[in-house]
């Protein structure tokens, strides 16, 4: 029987090979191989079966040959099976590579295929089933479809590496448990839906959306993030040398990634034939600079409007023009450049130049051993700025004094310091807890009954009591002092906290009740009806209320001192 099945073969595959020489062209030897690799299993797995039911009727008759005829049916359903299951992930590959070129711009398809390759080779270098390793490079196809829901300027800023906002860091984030939910509706491997939901949790508990840790993030997870961190990094640092990239990778061994995991990461990124290309080392120069650091400040459109200030590339310890010829820098730029290359991040400060009358924000963007360097020049902006807040300032100085009929001034900084320097100092605290309240109080009390103004004693304590227990609800710590001036009292009380903003001031002060976390709410009415003059300086640098009591004094004419009487400091 044997004989005579490798007879037909034989004679099967010769005469099918001659036809299709004679007919198309092609050799024989060619069409015998493709035939014998297409049909040759065939063949023998029915020579097989035939053989087997021969020997089952030989040896047992029709109860035997049942048998058997069972276990062929078995081995037949085994292998629906198994090419059902692998329509179904071939189904669900072709549905993440749609959600991919759905959701991502072009980088980010790129990435996410980075991200796949690496993801199944660390799979298959752990020892994963089969099956396992397939569910994982799925997953990670798809392991940023959830940017679809998020602003494409917050993603675009997230592959440049750029500092998010908190706001813009939360939109972000959003994207691991929105990619999840649709991961999981994938047809017949909702197990995926985990995998993309956990591949930004951090092996120290860290990471997001649920802060899991160790063991508790699935080993799916694990390894997307080994996967996707060694890809970011050659995104964001393509200046970097395989070693270079290697070490960065292996310093988040045990906080960001699985230790167990990253050496394994490591043996794909340092072997020979490695999934993530090596980086190239070429610095660019001219126009490339600048449009690297445009990309990199992550405001292309403003400071192309802007047209101010320079770029330099800084190379070798000096600073070159876009053009190539050198350039000067400023005090304190080579400092800021250093400061970005050792962080490995860019740095933002403002700088003077020498004489101090122009001033820059510098943005610098680290490039390997160079960097990009941005000044801008936003001494006329700061000028406009100031002159602004001036105005609105004197502008609401105007009104508070028309409305309050002169018991409230609004006080600029040379104001301030006249008033805090007229007369004497009698008490002087430091308060950040609430029972120093009473001691304010008692002080403020001591005074006015020292100097004929005991009957002012308890709207004084009143008042205090209210500036005090606003600085400690709003900044937590402040200065109280209380003065001798030259017709009354006078109470200061001054925090640093992040001051009023102007354009909440007038309802903070005039409105009865309005309150925010910068307001004062009612106190300020109090203070309006009881004292004799109300002060107010607030700067982003903090709050100082002053108040003044005046003493009632005689006039020529025998009627009283008219106690709303404004006392104009020096300069004020």
């Amino acid at each position: 029987m044997a004989v005579s099945s490798a007879v037909y073969i034989v004679s099967n595959v010769g005469l099918v090979s001659s036809l299709d020489w004679a007919t198309n062209g092609r050799a024989p030897l060619h069409t015998a191989k493709a035939l014998l690799e297409d049909g040759g299993p065939g063949f023998l797995v029915t020579a097989g079966f035939g053989l087997a039911m021969a020997y089952a009727w030989k040896a047992g008759g029709w109860p035997q040959v049942a048998l058997l005829c069972f276990a062929i049916l078995a081995f037949r359903h085994a292998v629906q099976l198994y090419l059902e299951m692998k329509r179904r992930w071939l189904n669900a590959i072709a549905q993440a590579q749609v959600l991919g070129a759905h959701g991502h711009a072009k980088l980010a398809q790129s990435h996410s295929h980075m991200v796949a390759d690496l993801s199944r080779e660390l799979a298959t270098r752990l020892g994963l089933p089969q099956d396992e390793i397939d569910l994982v490079h799925v997953a990670a196809l798809v392991h940023d479809v959830g940017e679809v829901e998020v602003a494409p300027r917050v993603v675009a800023a997230y592959y440049r590496g750029a500092v998010l906002t908190l706001n813009d860091a939360q939109e972000y984030q959003r994207h691991a448990v929105v990619g999840g939910e649709m991961a999981a509706r994938l047809s017949g491997v909702d197990r995926v839906g985990v995998m993309v939901r956990h591949h930004h949790e951090h092996w120290d508990g860290t990471g997001y959306p649920d802060r899991l840790a160790g063991q508790a993030i699935p080993l799916g997870a694990r390894i997307l993030a080994a996967a996707e961190a060694a890809t970011m990094i050659a995104i964001r640092e393509p200046h970097l040398s395989r070693q270079e990239l290697i070490q960065k990778v292996a310093a988040l061994s045990g906080t960001v990634l699985d230790p167990a995991i990253t050496p394994k990461l490591i043996e794909i990124l340092g072997s020979d034939d490695p999934i993530l290309a090596e980086p190239g080392s070429a610095v660019p120069t001219g126009t490339d600079i600048s449009k690297q650091l445009l990309e990199a400040v992550g405001e292309p459109t403003l400071l192309e409007l802007l047209d101010v200030g320079h770029i330099l590339h800084y190379k070798g310890g000096h600073f070159y023009l876009t053009t190539g010829e050198p350039a000067s820098p400023i005090h304190g730029l080579p400092e800021l450049v250093e400061l970005s290359l050792r962080q490995g991040q860019p740095v933002r400060q403002q700088l003077a130049d020498a004489s101090r009358q122009r001033i820059y924000e510098v943005f610098c963007v680290p490039l390997a051993e160079t960097a990009i360097v941005l000044m801008l020049d936003i001494t006329n902006l700061l000028s406009a700025e100031r002159e602004q807040r001036r105005r609105l300032q004197q502008a609401y100085k105007d009104v508070l004094f028309a409305v309050t009929r002169g018991k409230l001034r609004f006080l600029d900084e040379t104001d301030l310091r006249a008033l805090l320097t007229e007369g004497e100092v009698f008490a002087s605290l430091a308060f950040q807890h609430p029972r120093q309240v009473r001691e304010c109080r008692q002080a403020a009390i001591d005074l006015a009954a020292q100097h004929a103004l005991a009957d002012r004693s308890f709207p004084l304590a009143l008042c205090v009591s209210e500036a005090v227990t606003n600085v400690l609800k709003h900044a937590g710590r402040g200065q109280f002092e209380a003065r001798v001036i030259h017709d009354g009292i006078r109470i200061v009380v001054t925090d640093s906290g992040a001051g009023i903003p102007l354009d909440i001031l007038p309802n903070a002060i005039l409105v009865d009740g309005f309150s925010t976390k910068e307001s004062l709410g009612k106190g300020f009415n109090l203070m309006l009806h009881y004292m004799d003059r109300v002060w107010i300086y607030t700067s982003p640098e903090g709050t100082t209320v002053v108040l003044d009591v005046v003493r009632q004094r005689k006039t020529e004419t025998g009627d009283k001192y008219d106690a709303e009487a404004v006392h104009e400091p020096e300069g004020g």
